[in-house]
């Protein structure tokens, strides 16, 4: 039987045999049945094949005539009402009642006057329709590129099938300046003559790229790409020639309206900086723990916005916060924030509309578009979205704001696997256990006990489900799997229960549920409140253990599957965490607390029910991320971040660092119960420069 659901726009456009673009204007003008749930995107929608099919019921019950249900049509139509026996000319399906006609005050009429009225107006019909169809070929043979060129596979600007990492379109839009990977910047015109080229020294990956206003160059942000490696801002003159360095330990580089000062991030310690007339100086600085991106000017020079975002613990933050800011440049008093924004880059136009690609509070990925006011940076009203794309980079826009460039990303995370083998360690024999199958990103979140499946969350389905995938099965199974957002996985050491975290919207408190593996319906598991974060252990015999948080400390518990939260195991100084952070030993009885220092890595390591406190320094690592405990407790898997790429290391009790596998993205490792695989997240990701006119 075929199933009743339809689970996206393109299923329900197919079912109705029309295109996407009128089955939503169904909805909004007609009542189209169409459900959404509170997912990470809110255009994710379902549809049920028996609610539309009493729809259509009910529209031709409102006497206006039924859409073609898909089972009689045989090939697409539109759905006109038409009624030649009255003298009418064909009327759209959407308020045109049966027996209507579209002239509703025509007069009575003889027979020989309606035979005359018909041909006359199929005559209209005829010329209109040839006129539309010699416009729609004009306008297929202009010579105008249009919507959407993905030039990094274009013969026009070929680089050899490397990924486009950076681009930029100049303010008049004549010209662009794009970067691969190998630390050259490229400018062209836009029919794809090659202006000139200009090399950073070797080694160095271009993150972004912003055009001076007045056309002669660019202010190119780059980074070093071994781990620890320096950041610097550059400026480069778009006839070509050395490049200049503006500032070190420097990042997000946006030039003022004049060319005369250059504001950068200090990738040292948070905080805005100014360089210009030889010198440098301070904006405005920010709390540890704190990250600052995406910086544009506004038109009259006097302010700048940057994204802001604040993790859990820090700045007294309960939660992680993100926001736009604007501070007056003079000052340094901020004079506009918008809250639960998040921008990944951003523009700004002269009449003061501000473009950044992310996602407001409340709304999906995209490119959006907000008025603001000239005088502080505020928002006048909500951000419209203006180019729907899962993942943008290195956001440009002309004066006008017709035309859009950046870097779309095609990214997809997966679960990978390798065998670890001592001496050494070393990791070999890595695959991709996930990829390949279904849409979606695929995030580990551990083991079962016997070491023989993963388990992982996944949102292929829209919302993030839990499913598991034995090593030698080519395709997953769920463990559970509904319409709320099911995250944080972990098995018990038993192997009797899965606990997880839910929620129903993305900024919903967590509740903590449990699922047999064998299958059932979930069950909600008692704490006390809403959750924090729980690991499990994987000896035999050992309860799982729940963090809270609790007037700047962090409170450990004995978690029973079944009685919920038992008794107080420890209790440490709160620091700055990040979402899944924190480790626990293969025993359950000590907890690793990674400390967020950009310029250091340290693990604080506290004892159960000791209440003792150590700090291990991790040598020659910082910016540390995330930490998993060893199987055999003698070490831990940690990783770090510079440049949006993470370095997955293993970490000996003294430690010491053995590098295992660079990644770009966000990562981490987990080892198996019996310590022999290791399974982490990496990517298959494609990038390519994108140019989009508004027109």
């Amino acid at each position: 039987m075929e199933p009743d659901r339809l689970d996206s726009w393109k299923e329900i456009a197919a079912y109705l045999q029309r295109d996407v673009k009128t089955v939503r204007r169904w909805e909004k003008s007609l009542g189209l049945p169409v459900h959404r749930l509170q997912r990470e995107k809110l255009d994710a929608v379902f549809a049920l094949r028996s609610e539309i099919d009493a729809w259509l019921e009910t529209r031709t019950q409102k006497g206006t005539r039924p859409l073609a249900r898909p089972e009689a049509a045989d090939t697409p139509t539109l759905a006109y009402t038409n009624h030649p026996s009255e003298g009418t000319m064909p009327s759209p399906v959407e308020g045109v009642a049966e027996g209507a006609t579209a002239v509703d005050d025509a007069p009575p009429d003889s027979s020989a006057q309606r035979s005359t009225s018909r041909i006359l107006l199929w005559c209209v019909l005829l010329v209109v329709v040839l006129a539309t169809g010699a416009a729609v070929a004009f306008w297929r043979s202009r010579p105008v590129k249009r919507l959407d060129r993905v030039f990094a596979f274009n013969p026009v600007v070929d680089l050899g099938g490397r990924p486009v990492v950076a681009s930029a379109i100049s303010l008049n839009g004549k010209r662009i300046a794009y970067a691969s990977d190998d630390s050259v910047v490229r400018f062209r015109d836009l029919e794809g003559a090659e202006l000139a080229t200009v090399s950073l020294p070797q080694g160095w990956r271009i993150r972004q790229i912003v055009w001076l206003a007045d056309g002669s160059g660019v202010i190119v942000s780059a980074g070093v790409a071994e781990e620890g490696g320096t950041q610097a801002v550059w400026r480069l003159a778009a006839n070509g020639g050395a490049a200049h360095p503006v500032a070190e330990n420097a990042a997000w580089g946006a030039p003022s309206p004049d060319g005369g000062s250059v504001a950068f991030v200090d990738s040292r310690q948070p905080g805005i900086r100014v360089a210009g007339s030889g010198s440098v100086r301070g904006v405005v600085s920010f709390p540890a723990g704190e990250t600052v991106r995406a910086l544009n000017w506004s038109v009259d020079g006097r302010r700048i916005s940057y994204q802001r975002a604040t993790p859990a613990g820090a700045a007294g933050s309960a939660a992680p916060e993100n926001r736009i800011e604007t501070v007056d440049v003079a000052s340094g008093k901020v004079t506009a924030i918008a809250p639960g924004v998040v921008a990944g880059y951003a523009c700004r136009l002269p009449d003061g509309r501000l473009l950044f690609s992310g996602h407001p509070a409340g709304g999906d990925g995209g490119i959006w578009e907000v008025r603001t006011d000239s005088a502080t940076g505020a928002f006048l009203n909500g951000p419209k979205k203006v180019l729907d794309r899962e993942s943008v980079g290195g956001l440009s826009s002309t004066w006008d704001g017709k035309h859009l460039m950046g870097v779309g990303t095609r990214i997809k995370a997966d679960v990978y696997i390798g065998a670890m083998e001592f001496p050494g360690p070393r990791l070999t024999g890595v695959r991709n256990v996930t990829g390949g199958r279904g849409g979606g990103n695929n995030y580990v979140q551990g083991w079962t006990p016997d070491s023989a499946s993963v388990i992982f969350t996944t949102t292929r389905h829209g919302t993030r489900d839990v499913y598991r995938q034995g090593l030698q099965d080519s395709l997953p199974r769920p463990v559970v799997a509904t319409p709320l957002e099911e995250f944080l996985a972990q098995t018990t050491s038993d192997g009797q229960w899965l606990l997880f975290a839910s929620k129903a919207a993305r900024n919903d408190p967590s509740t903590l549920r449990r699922i047999g593996m064998g299958g059932g319906a979930p069950e909600d598991v008692p704490i006390g409140g809403p959750l924090d974060e729980f690991r499990c252990p994987t000896d035999p015999g050992r309860n799982c253990v729940l963090r809270t948080i609790e007037n700047g400390f962090f409170i450990f518990w004995e978690l029973d599957p079944a009685r919920g939260k038992v008794r107080q195991l420890s209790i440490v100084q709160q620091v700055p965490s990040i979402l899944g952070d924190w480790g626990l030993s293969a025993d359950g009885m000590r907890v690793a607390i990674p400390i967020h220092d950009r310029n250091e890595a340290r693990l604080r390591v506290l004892a159960n029910g000791a209440d003792t406190v150590t700090d291990v320094e991790l040598s020659g690592l910082s910016a540390l991320r995330g930490v998993h405990w060893a199987s055999d407790g003698k070490g831990w898997y940690v990783t770090t971040e510079r440049h949006l790429k993470s370095s997955l290391y293993y970490v000996e009790a003294s430690g010491a660092s053995h590098l295992l596998r660079e990644i770009d993205g966000a990562s981490w490792g987990i080892p198996s119960p019996d310590g022999k695989l290791l399974a982490f997240v990496d990517y298959v990701q494609g990038l390519g420069g994108w140019l989009f006119d508004r027109d």
